[in-house]
């Protein structure tokens, strides 16, 4: 039993996912007019056969009644004959009628036909009658078929007229009935379904144009989009995909936009690692040379001078050397501290962004001859975590050094300003400038690396780095860093 149920659930989930809206609706209606169908059919036919049955009672009744009239005389005068005519008669024009019975007042078989195709059998006692009964009926069954006994009384209570009549018609028209019920049921699901898959496929259409439309959103496509020709809920539907399809085209724009530009910084990102990494090996090469060409031929030079005072006899002699190693020594030192100020400013860590800023305009304005314009506000000597002190520092060395070296520029003017927490940073000058968009594409290894290591410089103190630059124009970098606290006073 249980697997006969699993197998019938399985086939209905089946039949429930395989079949489509279409084949659904149709079904659905079919089921509706055949269970319509049997339940009218089973309510017309019962109602049918009560009215008939009552019919056929009532024409019985009506026809002993009639042949009650037509016997008085001939039971009175003893016309057997004229009495048996009236039974044929009544017989022959009755098709539903099975037999007749003329009784005396004492219930004695007076005289009786019957219908050949009905086997006489024993009859049941007469019902007694009542002086205000006018007839009596009850139901019995012969040769399978349901007969009505009727029994009427003679006039003047000479006799009594018994005759049965059976329901054969009455069965024969109702199967006629539920034929014509069952071709009318049958016209009319042909009917309803042709009208069900002519307005489902104009129903459906819609739907149809979704799902292709769908099928192109899958792959990629989000350009298709489906006309709205009704405002129900599949018009609903469809306006609701369209602006799904063109939001999600958009998306892909944007997707598309980012994915170039994440291309582009991270090409420029590996070019940025390739050239930090030149850079870190040059600087130690230049580094190492300077060390072994002036440090260290100092320090040689302090040596083999040593060893002459250690040599020599002479006090004045001494007191020269001496001099001169001084003098020697002091350079050296110099030498040194520029190489340890070339590698970390320690202003920066001393003293603050404010004051490493000062010195470094200073002694670049010194280096190159010409006079770079340096204003802050709002620093009042503060000082912000190391790393924001040491990013904005580089951002204003790097532009200040692209300035010069690239973009020939006259005029130079940098300014620093603290201002509800944000720290900005303002370069500018009137070179030669260039087109940012074509630096920066990464097309080019070794172009706009600068710019880039500014842009992530600031990015990763939760900044932002804009350019505003164009062919002649010169250039303004500007460094915005949000939500900067200042941990203490500078030189503290």
């Amino acid at each position: 039993m249980n697997t006969i149920f699993k197998n019938t659930f399985n086939n209905n989930k089946f039949l429930t996912y395989s079949l489509g809206i279409r084949e659904k609706i149709a079904a659905m209606w079919i089921v509706i007019v055949i269970i319509m169908g049997v339940w009218f059919g089973w309510q017309s036919e019962s109602i049918t056969r009560q009215v008939m049955v009552n019919n056929l009672k009532n024409h019985g009744i009506s026809m002993a009644r009639d042949v009650a009239a037509h016997s008085d005389e001939s039971i009175v005068t003893h016309n057997l004959h004229h009495l048996s005519q009236i039974l044929t008669n009544a017989l022959e024009n009755n098709t539903n009628l099975v037999y007749i019975y003329i009784l005396d007042s004492e219930g004695e078989l007076i005289l009786k036909t019957h219908s050949p195709e009905y086997s006489p059998i024993e009859m049941a006692a007469i019902p007694a009658l009542s002086t205000n009964d006018c007839f009596v009926t009850t139901i019995h069954q012969m040769n399978n078929s349901r007969i009505h006994d009727i029994v009427v009384p003679i006039c003047n209570n000479i006799g009594l007229v018994r005759l049965g009549i059976a329901e054969n018609s009455i069965e024969e028209e109702l199967i006629q009935t539920r034929t014509t019920l069952i071709s009318t049921i049958l016209v009319i699901i042909s009917v309803g379904s042709l009208i069900t898959i002519f307005y489902t496929k104009k129903l459906l259409s819609p739907l149809q144009e979704l799902t292709a439309a769908t099928q192109s959103l899958i792959k990629g496509d989000f350009s298709p989009r489906v006309p709205m020709r009704s405002q129900d809920e599949i018009g609903q539907l469809t306006a609701s995909f369209n602006l799904l399809a063109e939001k999600l085209g958009s998306y892909k724009i944007i997707n598309t936009k980012n994915q170039a530009e994440l291309d582009r910084k991270e090409k420029l990102r590996i070019e940025l690692v390739k050239h930090l990494i030149t850079a870190q090996e040059e600087e130690r090469k230049r580094i190492a040379r300077e060390l072994h060409d002036e440090t260290s031929q100092s320090l040689t030079a302090l040596k083999l001078g040593l060893k002459t005072i250690e040599e020599s006899t002479s006090l004045k002699k001494i007191k020269e050397i001496s001099n001169e190693l001084r003098q020697m020594l002091g350079a050296t030192l110099g030498e040194i501290t520029a190489i340890s100020r070339n590698l970390r400013p320690s202003i920066l860590d001393d003293m603050g962004l404010n004051a490493a800023l000062v010195r470094f305009i200073e002694e670049t304005s010194k280096r190159i001859g010409q006079n770079i314009i340096y204003k802050s506000k709002g620093l009042n000597n503060h000082r912000f975590p190391f790393y924001i002190e040491t990013a904005v520092y580089r951002i204003v060395q790097e532009a200040v050094t692209n300035s010069i070296k690239y973009a020939k520029a006259e005029n130079i003017f940098v300014s620093i300003n603290y201002e509800n927490k944000t720290l900005k940073g303002i370069i500018h000058d009137n070179g030669a400038g260039f087109k940012p968009a074509l630096v920066l594409d990464g097309s080019i290894p070794q172009r706009g690396l600068g710019l880039f290591g500014m842009q992530e410089r600031a990015a990763l103190i939760g900044g932002k780095l804009e350019i505003d630059s164009d062919i002649g124009q010169g250039t303004t970098i500007t460094v915005i860093v949000p939500n900067v606290n200042h941990i203490k006073a500078a030189g503290n």
